[in-house]
């Protein structure tokens, strides 16, 4: 997120290569991120569905969040075979995903969630 700001290329091929590398990168890592949301939005099912009959269910709103989540990575790791802008777009989506559980899942009630989130 930090490279629109602090590199500045004055050579174009050096900005080729670096958005090449770039591209290359989250080529291969975002599989693995969907992989890893897919899995959390599985288990998360699968823990309030099948364990915790009669108690608390999972939230409609954090059902939703993680197949929407899984559903945006999946696209972007086709999208990013052909493109490079998809990965502008996986930090906010991870902060998002992150705030998200802080913020509103985890919340507490107390002026310390509220301070640090």
């Amino acid at each position: 997120m930090l490279t629109r700001v602090l590199l500045k290329y004055t050579d174009d091929e050096l900005h080729r290569r670096f958005l090449q590398s770039r591209q290359d990168f989250y080529r291969k890592a975002l599989p693995l991120i969907t992989v890893l949301v897919f899995a959390l939005a599985i288990a998360l099912e699968v823990i309030n569905r099948g364990l915790h009959k009669g108690t608390e269910a999972l939230a409609a709103a954090t059902s939703a969040v993680n197949w929407l989540s899984f559903i945006i990575f999946l696209a972007l790791s086709f999208l990013i075979r052909r493109w490079a802008w998809p990965a502008k777009a996986v930090c906010p989506l991870l902060t998002i995903i992150v705030y998200y559980y802080f913020a509103f899942v985890d919340y507490q009630n107390s002026p310390a969630v509220l301070y640090f989130t």
